[in-house]
């Protein structure tokens, strides 16, 4: 009997869904794309630029030892070649470097140059996203899996800066997805990809190394598990193809780290010398010591890495001040990770999330929830809390367990997916431009008492300033709370500010309008600050406070 429906044709089918795709992604883009000219470098974008020029000009890793070259590399090489971007002798980019010699349009030429870079691996992440998505879900839930990435605030923020996070992220889905195809279809071809994979990753990032073994080993037991429960113990026997396959892994991944360092060979302490840095490396039976003692005057293949992750165990273990609900600290929190993610989250995505665990047991969400365990789980249990991006790496995991929702059949479940989804769509709209300062319900409006550092006040803000200075002139000169003292303001445009004014003695020590930023202002000796009601808030990072003479009189009286 013929169906009373139409029967579209399979190339009409894939044609609406490449279209679809194509929109999706063209959107992603282009809201990464459109933040560009709104927000300055934040705090940690010089840095990574500067790490990549310096390769390009010189061939040597010594700036940023601890993050690897390809990250940075990519970051520098369109500013390099398209805007002439330059290191000079100091190794700067503002102060005498190229951003403070040049003007604003040059500055933010090259920065926009530099933030491009990133958008290889966007688009890569929002690629495999649909792809894991596909294979365990269908083709619904990978269409949902991309609008939920299109729609992540934390995403979004971290592809439009010249910063390595995004590249974390996206590099550590590729790795985890060429696992797991892996440790289901034991063979030379996953092996292989695996390990291009992997190699990646770690060039990108050298967390990924802390990440990438135990996200591998758990996708290869899991994989195993039901086959090893049903085979008797004496018939189990070492699998040589399989241990001639891993070996071929190892194999190609440090082979790749070495060319990713141009085959450098070289000692870490070389004879005479001592081995310096700007962390404290601990004990003598701490993992840098250890490490520092048994491979420091060897003649090593690449030993700018290996000096890189002795930089980020030396880091972990001196621990950095952190912030989290109102308190300081050197050696941060377990918690910090589990919090940071449930208010930088929107909360429909976390629900999907949750829902997805939930329902989709059988249906393999154990591997999308295994990478949220891992990287979590690892995060935790290290000394370093400075932002969401940290663990970056968990977003793409979550979104595709939440879009597996989509893989129920059940109408009320459907009904409950697009609403969530509809939800964190309209979260995501409403966070622009401010991708970066999103807070969900949970904390937004006193975002500051919960996080700051990258996941609120990274610097971004001062064109807001800027442009809010513009259309008041008659509200010059405006006094600057911000941190650090690095940025040559005039050269981005804040010519209506003094940006050589700061607090002195955690008051205000001049009458008229003052610019207090969220990171300087939570520190102790600016409790006047922090406490004062805003006579104007421009955004989440930053709040204006007018100072009269009687302000600074009744100051003085107090004092």
């Amino acid at each position: 009997m013929r169906s009373p429906f139409p029967i579209r044709p399979t190339w009409i089918v894939e044609l609406r869904r490449h279209l679809t795709l194509s929109i999706l992604l063209a959107v992603f883009v282009g809201r990464i794309v459109a933040t560009y000219p709104i927000f300055n470098d934040t705090f940690d974008e010089a840095g990574h630029i500067r790490a990549g020029l310096e390769i390009l000009q010189r061939g040597s890793f010594t700036i940023q030892a601890e993050q690897p070259p390809l990250g940075t590399l990519l970051l520098a090489v369109l500013p390099y070649y398209f805007a002439d971007l330059r290191l000079t002798a100091s190794n700067q980019l503002w102060g005498d470097g190229a951003w403070g010699r040049g003007d604003a349009a040059y500055f933010w030429k090259s920065l926009a140059l530099a933030r491009v870079g990133n958008l290889i691996f966007a688009v890569l992440l929002f690629y495999f996203i649909y792809r894991w998505t596909l294979l365990l879900y269908g083709a619904r839930a990978a269409a949902i899996a991309c609008l939920l990435v299109v729609c992540c605030p934390n995403l979004i923020a971290h592809a439009s800066l010249a910063t390595l996070d995004i590249g974390a992220a996206a590099t550590v889905l590729i790795a985890a997805y060429f696992l797991w195809r892996w440790s289901r279809h034991s063979g030379l071809r996953y092996c292989l990809a695996s390990a291009a994979a992997c190699s990646v990753a770690v060039l990108c990032k050298i967390s990924a190394i802390f990440f990438l073994p135990f996200l591998g080993a758990s996708y290869f037991l899991a994989a195993r598990w039901s086959r090893w429960r049903q085979t008797p113990p004496k018939e189990m026997a070492l699998s040589w193809p399989g241990v001639l396959r891993a070996t071929l892994f190892a194999a190609i991944v440090l082979f790749a780290i070495w060319a990713g360092y141009l085959f450098e060979v070289g000692q870490l302490v070389p004879p005479g010398h001592r081995y310096t840095s700007p962390f404290h490396l601990g004990d003598a039976a701490s993992v840098p010591n250890r490490i520092l003692k048994v491979f420091g005057t060897l003649p090593l293949p690449a030993p700018r890495f290996v000096q890189g992750v002795v930089e980020v165990l030396a880091h972990n273990e001196s621990g950095h001040r952190a912030y989290l609900l109102g308190r300081f600290s050197q050696h941060g929190w377990w918690y910090y990770f589990p919090i940071a993610v449930a208010v930088k989250s929107t909360i429909p995505m976390l629900l999907l999330a949750a829902l997805g665990t939930l329902l989709l047991w059988k249906r393999g969400a154990i591997y999308p929830l295994m990478g949220v365990v891992v990287i979590l789980v690892l995060a935790m249990s290290a000394n370093l809390n400075l932002g969401v991006r940290y663990v970056l790496p968990v977003y793409p995991f979550l979104i595709i367990l939440g879009a597996g929702v989509l893989a129920d059949k059940r109408p009320a479940v459907l009904v409950v997916a697009f609403l969530l989804t509809a939800w964190h769509t309209g979260e995501s709209i409403n966070a622009h431009p401010d991708y970066l300062s999103y807070f969900n319900q949970i904390a937004r409006g006193r975002e500051e008492r919960f996080l700051l550092d990258s996941n609120l006040d990274w610097g971004q803000d001062l064109i807001t300033l800027r442009d809010w200075a513009n259309s008041n002139p008659d509200k010059r000169p405006i006094w600057l709370l911000y941190s650090p003292d690095s940025l040559d303001f005039k050269h981005i445009g804040v010519d209506a500010t003094d940006g050589r004014s700061r607090v002195l003695v955690g008051r205000p020590n001049a009458a008229g309008w003052w610019a207090v930023f969220a990171t300087p202002m939570i520190k102790p000796e600016n409790t006047w600050f922090r406490d004062h009601p805003p006579t104007l808030r421009l955004s989440p990072t930053l709040k204006l406070i007018y100072v009269s003479l009687a302000d600074l009189e009744a100051l003085s009286g107090s004092t």
